[in-house]
């Protein structure tokens, strides 16, 4: 992203924890990938997670969606479903 003269600075917001982004799997499933930052809460690394749409929901009482820690080599290999698993999510935003 370029910057010019007209262009204000990003300032963060001191309130902001993380970030996400709405990604494909290479199946083509839609899934939330997370970054976290705790250096605030005095862990000094930030948390790659992946967010995906609980399929298995029957209650208000069970989460719409799971977080995991995302593996490095990409979300997708974390993504796969297996039988248990939770389904990639289809984001709406």
């Amino acid at each position: 992203m370029s910057t010019s003269a007209q262009t204000k600075p990003f300032v963060p917001n001191p309130d902001e924890l993380g970030a996400l982004w709405v990604r494909e799997s290479g199946k083509g499933e839609k899934y939330l990938s997370v970054v976290v930052d705790l250096t605030r809460y005095g862990v000094a690394q930030k948390v790659n997670l992946v967010a995906f749409k609980n399929k298995d929901k029957k209650s208000d009482k069970q989460p719409d969606y799971r977080l995991l820690v995302s593996n490095r080599d990409g979300a997708a290999k974390a993504a796969a479903p297996q039988a248990a698993a939770p389904q990639a999510a289809e984001v709406d935003i």
